[in-house]
């Protein structure tokens, strides 16, 4: 890797990470366009389409803060209201609180036989096989924090 094209020596690490990052949401965007292309978006479906898209990014601790959530939150929630016909609850850097408040309005809203999708930017962590989305303003620090 050339120091030249991440801003130099200093920044190399962390333009390693933040190019492993985008490779690693690639296969994500792959996925989520093959189910852009899957999803009819003609009125003719008769399901209730209901979405909560959530971007994390405002973490407060040194070196968590992260770039792109809330803008990739904005670009598939776009594309959810606007060319597949979902019902959008969309929001950026929340709080424990909020983001449990978020996720009881998308449950509500759920209706059987329709289609519900979560999507989800920001930092999460695995505890003993179990995948937990960390809230901006969290203060975990060890696994028993989780």
């Amino acid at each position: 890797m050339s120091h030249q094209s991440c801003g130099g020596a200093s920044k190399t690490r962390t333009c390693f990470m933040a190019r492993s990052a985008v490779l690693s949401w690639l296969p994500c965007f792959v996925i989520f366009g093959a189910l852009v292309a899957w999803i009819p978006s003609t009125a003719a479906t008769a399901e209730k389409r209901v979405a909560l898209v959530v971007g994390n990014a405002a973490y407060a601790r040194p070196g968590e803060g992260l770039l792109s959530p809330c803008n990739d939150a904005q670009a598939i929630a776009g594309v959810l209201r606007d060319q597949l016909g979902f019902e959008v609850i969309e929001a950026c850097n929340l709080n424990q609180l909020d983001l449990n408040s978020r996720v009881e309005e998308f449950v509500a809203r759920i209706r059987p036989q329709g289609v519900a999708l979560f999507f989800y930017a920001g930092h999460g962590v695995d505890v003993g096989g179990q995948n937990y989305l960390l809230p901006v303003g969290h203060a975990a620090r060890s696994q028993s924090d989780v």
